[in-house]
């Protein structure tokens, strides 16, 4: 779990900010008893009262009390030290830096992303059952099928005249055609298969595809 610290110390890292050397200490050097005797000679000569006509002092001050606070906890001094050997993580240097400048929630990016998608894709899902109804809909409003409607049912009149003559019993659901069904080529209800999650794994598919059929027509 990161600190509170942590994104403000990536946030100086970034400026060139080093905490030790705002200390006025070595890595080596640094221990609860010398941070404190450190921190009071620093404030007896940074502290912006003892500066009133320096305009940079307050800024300089509010450093070195923040990198009094990393270095003087323990927890947090680790995880500085990380950063300066290991180097700070993609993830935190941009998005992650940027989220708690402007007060975003700071998780990681990854996550970020696949929420991002599933919004996505459940609005996509949705758009795409909403066109498909809207599309219906006018589709059985069109003099086209009703036409083929009213053939059809003519045709089903007939035949279940047909086979009440014949003597069949006739079930009361099958009595009245309500609607025929129709098919339009490239055009059906939604499914899985249009989200953009499920679209982004095939890609490489596709891509490999295409890349083959490439190469069999053309080399």
């Amino acid at each position: 779990t990161r600190s509170k610290e942590y994104f403000q110390m990536i946030e100086d890292m970034t400026k060139g900010i080093n905490y030790y050397d705002l200390m006025e200490l070595s890595a080596a050097e640094v221990s609860r008893a010398t941070l404190r005797k450190q921190f009071r000679k620093l404030s007896l000569t940074y502290h912006p009262d003892k500066n009133p006509n320096n305009p940079q002092a307050h800024d300089h001050y509010t450093k070195i009390v923040q990198a009094y606070n990393v270095l003087s906890d323990e927890d947090t001094r680790v995880e500085y030290d990380d950063l300066l050997v290991n180097g700070i993580p993609a993830t935190d240097m941009y998005y992650g830096r940027y989220a708690h400048r402007f007060g975003a929630p700071a998780h990681d990016i990854r996550t970020v992303l696949m929420v991002c998608f599933g919004i996505l894709s459940v609005f996509h899902y949705m758009w795409r059952k909403q066109r498909f109804a809207t599309f219906r809909q006018r589709l059985l409003r069109s003099e086209y099928y009703l036409n083929r409607l009213r053939k059809a049912r003519r045709e089903h009149e007939a035949d279940i005249a047909a086979r009440r003559k014949a003597g069949e019993v006739i079930p009361a659901e099958e009595e009245v055609l309500e609607e025929i069904p129709i098919e339009v080529l490239g055009m059906g209800p939604p499914s899985f298969r249009i989200t953009l999650p499920y679209r982004l794994y095939l890609t490489p598919w596709w891509i490999l595809l295409w890349l083959g059929d490439f190469c069999y027509y053309n080399l």
